[in-house]
């Protein structure tokens, strides 16, 4: 045999609680979107501001976004080399004896003259 009890508690102001609580939520909610919203767009402005300025192309495309429903802030660009200008680009230095084996064969096939001590940087 089982036994079973039942209990009944009303606790007062429970609605009113539960009411507050949510719009504390829902504020919380708004005040951290517009922090993020801002702080996306400070960034943004900061990207602006620091890339080198040689055409102005890379500048230009810096665009922010903000996504309310994740809340979210994006700063993007469309330059493809945005990348190299954001992390680096190592500078690759080549051989001589590799710019010389190849001005040997460049002579070779077509007869070009070519200066064989020459070494080159790329940036």
């Amino acid at each position: 045999m089982s036994r079973s009890m039942r209990m009944s508690v009303e606790v007062e102001g429970l609605d009113e609680a539960l009411r507050r609580l949510k719009a504390y939520d829902t504020k919380s909610t708004e005040k951290i979107s517009e922090a993020i919203r801002l702080g996306g767009q400070n960034i943004g402005k900061e990207a602006r501001s620091r890339v080198p300025r040689r055409s102005g192309k890379l500048r230009k495309s810096i665009r922010t976004r903000f996504d309310s429903t994740a809340i979210t802030s994006t700063v993007r660009t469309n330059v493809p080399y945005a990348h190299l200008v954001e992390f680096g680009a190592a500078a690759e230095q080549e051989k001589a004896e590799n710019l010389n084996w190849l001005c040997g064969l460049m002579a070779e096939v077509s007869g070009v003259l070519c200066i064989k001590a020459v070494s080159r940087e790329k940036v």
